[in-house]
């Protein structure tokens, strides 16, 4: 049985998609709380890094870090979704483009943003 990963992607998919249907600031415990019941976190995602805290909660945090060097979220007073980040929700026509192409998407984006991170 291979081992089971942590799911950045659909983490900080899921991470955006609270901030968008939120519509306001948001502080981050209220949005790792609100993936708790939107997602079905595997054992790898519960369990517990060196530091103490739960995978998923690190993912989420340097994710959410990622997408916001590039605009797409504000942590400034709690965190809020930008117009930057909700432009790509307006074009999308079904829910199954959206559903097909938003794992890709996401990881293209994380990898851009660690990008320009670490320039």
């Amino acid at each position: 049985m291979a081992e089971e990963k942590v799911r950045r992607s659909l983490l900080l998919k899921t991470a955006l998609e609270i901030l968008r249907d939120a519509g306001t600031k948001m502080h981050p415990s209220q949005v790792l709380e609100e993936i708790q019941r939107r997602v079905d976190l595997n054992s790898r995602e519960l369990s517990k890094d060196k530091s103490g805290a739960p995978r998923f909660d690190r993912a989420v945090g340097f994710d959410t870090g990622f997408v916001a060097t590039v605009g797409w979220i504000s942590k400034i007073g709690g965190w809020s979704i930008t117009d930057a980040a909700l432009r790509p929700w307006k074009r999308i026509r079904s829910p199954m483009s959206c559903r097909r192409n938003s794992t890709a998407s996401t990881e293209r984006l994380i990898s851009v943003a660690s990008r320009r991170c670490k320039r």
